[in-house]
């Protein structure tokens, strides 16, 4: 419950009008602190009972089962530097001060980046800009599942393992993997986000921050040093 919650709650229950400042100073007097909400996926029962079943039905996999999974995914990483937002601090004649300044970026630019890895290597990354759609989703899959595949499982068979989002699900694309004939995991809508691919875009976003890239260029170069 937010600060402003709580100003509404007091005004209907006891009819009058408490400042957000007072609230917080209450607040405080009562041992309480103001804390970021941690963020979770609405799940509907719908949702829930399909997680369950899910993990419940990979309960007992091994993990030579689990080292078969080609892990896929998107990320969105952007071109951003200096310290837009931050305060300084200084004395009151030092606004002149170039320690002082702060550095501003008129336009930050930012691109999807597409990877994916298995338990014995990754594979390809594969950039684009603006909103991908199903079609745009089918071409990235054209071009860059069939490499990686061949190199990091062989003639082995392997499984392949993608979230919900729209461009994924769609129509189009069930038929596109039916047809290549592409084994899918089945995947819970709303699920957590527990594919290792997801500690690997974290990763990628820290070292992105230390290098600091000044362009797009730059960006995607330093993705794939990486």
């Amino acid at each position: 419950m937010a600060v402003a919650d709580l100003v509404i709650w007091a005004r209907k229950s006891f009819g009058k009008t408490i400042s957000k400042v007072y609230m917080r100073l209450y607040i405080k007097r009562c041992s309480y602190a103001l804390y970021k909400g941690r963020c979770k996926p609405f799940l509907t029962s719908s949702n829930k009972r399909r997680c369950v079943a899910c993990a419940k039905s990979q309960l007992s996999w091994t993990v030579s089962q689990w080292e078969k999974v080609l892990w896929t995914d998107e990320s969105i990483f952007e071109v951003s530097h200096g310290n837009i937002g931050r305060k300084v601090i200084r004395k009151k004649d030092a606004a002149n001060d170039p320690s002082c300044y702060k550095s501003v970026v008129l336009k930050e630019s930012s691109v999807i980046v597409w990877g994916c890895l298995a338990a014995n290597g990754v594979g390809n990354l594969h950039f684009y800009t603006g909103t991908i759609k199903a079609p745009d989703y089918i071409r990235v899959l054209e071009v860059n599942l069939r490499p990686p595949v061949q190199r990091l499982f062989d003639t082995k068979r392997y499984i392949f393992q993608q979230d919900n989002a729209r461009p994924h699900t769609a129509k189009i694309t069930k038929t596109w993997l039916r047809t290549k004939r592409v084994p899918v995991l089945e995947w819970p809508t709303a699920g957590p986000d527990f594919s290792p691919i997801e500690n690997t875009w974290r990763i990628l976003k820290r070292n992105m921050a230390q290098r600091h890239p000044r362009n797009m260029q730059q960006l995607q170069d330093y993705l794939l040093q990486e």
